[in-house]
């Protein structure tokens, strides 16, 4: 049963590679071209090919025009700072219900201090069209498996899939998604034990998951859905 999942995976992320190929090369170009600290605005091959030029290397100058703009999207947003509100909007829901639960995300949110995982979203999408933050589970209370909400920032645009049959702006029709992590190999150990790594997947997936010193760690989440009957009596 383990390795019938294995290969499921295996097939689906391959799916993702081959549907999302042209489109996260366009994305790596974006965030080369206009990388802040130093924009890559001419491609290798003819970089190279200047640099040899017969009679002498010929310049390869960069004019970065780019990131004014790109700062100007970053900073509006941070000047109006996206919040999460909770509205009550049927039959069922009041006010005072609304405000208590809109407290509890304001928490959350101070706690997490989400406002870098929104500044850095937003960023992110300016740069490359796609910026990616995460809301997870932080253990606070090992003995008593008290757990709190957290909001992370994701600093790698390209490590985050979601499904390609997806096409909402939003990604909620999402039915799946892979998250992308990579790890030193004594933070690996530490977080996971002495666990062998999975080599028999470099076989079939393009290699790139373990070197001497790193690990790459894939999260795979699906959406299931199940079906119930309900009688309701109006």
């Amino acid at each position: 049963m383990a390795q019938d999942k294995l290969q499921s995976y295996r097939e689906r992320y391959q799916d993702y590679t081959d549907h999302f190929a042209e489109q996260r090369k366009r994305m790596l170009e974006d965030l080369r071209f206009s990388n802040p600290a130093d924009p890559q605005q001419w491609d290798d091959e003819t970089r190279n090919a200047r640099r040899n030029a017969a009679g002498g290397a010929r310049p390869t100058l960069t004019f970065d025009h780019t990131n004014q703009y790109i700062m100007q999207v970053v900073n509006d947003a941070r000047q109006n700072k996206p919040g999460i509100q909770v509205l009550p909007v049927d039959s069922g829901a009041d006010i005072q219900t609304a405000q208590s639960i809109e407290g509890m995300i304001r928490q959350i949110e101070y706690t997490s201090r989400a406002s870098i995982a929104y500044d850095t979203a937003i960023e992110h999408a300016a740069r490359c069209g796609q910026g990616w933050m995460r809301v997870v589970t932080e253990m606070v209370n090992p003995a008593l498996n008290e757990q709190d909400l957290r909001i992370k920032q994701v600093h790698d645009p390209l490590s985050v899939w979601i499904s390609p049959e997806s096409v909402e702006p939003d990604g909620s029709d999402a039915s799946d998604g892979f998250v992308e992590t990579i790890m030193s190999i004594a933070s690996f150990e530490k977080q996971y034990g002495k666990r062998k790594a999975q080599t028999s997947w470099d076989n079939r997936s393009g290699g790139g998951w373990e070197s001497d010193k790193t690990i790459r760690v894939c999260e795979h989440y699906k959406l299931r859905t199940s079906k119930s009957n309900r009688l309701q009596v109006q």
